[in-house]
């Protein structure tokens, strides 16, 4: 038997499971920023789809590449005139098994 306990290295996304923007002011915009990385051993690949209004996506959307160990940032942006709580989805699909 082989003692390598991973024979077959792959890229491991690593990011938050939930992401809380927090209180915001009406009509003021609020931002927050996500930091995605490639814990594993070989190139990861994937895309990141936005959710849906009022909330935009200000940067590290579409597809991507990411190294071993490398990371990038994606930036979430809300703003609302509506009260109560808002959520919805951040889609981060990827190639890491």
């Amino acid at each position: 038997p082989d003692p390598d306990p991973d024979p077959t290295p792959s890229g491991k996304l690593k990011c938050p499971a939930r992401v809380n923007l927090g209180a915001a002011k009406r009509g003021t915009p609020k931002l927050k920023s996500i930091t995605v990385q490639n814990a594993g051993k070989t190139p990861l690949s994937g895309t990141v789809v936005g959710p849906d209004a009022p909330f935009v996506l200000v940067s590290g959307g579409g597809a991507f590449q990411l190294p071993p160990k490398g990371k990038f940032t994606i930036t979430l942006q809300i703003e609302s005139d509506t009260p109560g709580t808002i959520g919805d989805d951040l889609v981060i699909q990827s190639s890491d098994p």
